[in-house]
């Protein structure tokens, strides 16, 4: 699930809920979590996060690691834009 950015507009208290996509709309309606103000907080618009975390003790098994260095090095072989994905 996508983690959403919010601001209050009363204290710009500034925090992070995961949600949802249908609601990410939630906490705008509730209390700021800061002054327990009701219909200040609103969405943040930020630049998405993507990542890919283990814990360090477990293994992938679909050898992901392994599959993205082979497609890192595959799309520098057919395009000029070969660094783009690094």
């Amino acid at each position: 699930m996508p983690q959403y950015n919010y601001r209050c507009r009363s204290c710009d208290y500034e925090f992070s809920e995961i949600h949802k996509i249908d609601d990410r709309k939630i906490p705008e309606s509730q209390p700021c979590p800061g002054c327990s103000i009701i219909g200040e907080v609103y969405q943040m618009i930020t630049a998405p996060v993507i990542g890919y975390s283990i814990a360090p003790n477990l293994r992938t098994t679909n050898n992901f690691n392994d599959r993205l260095k082979e497609m890192r090095k595959n799309f520098g072989r057919d395009n000029t834009v070969g660094d783009s994905i690094r």
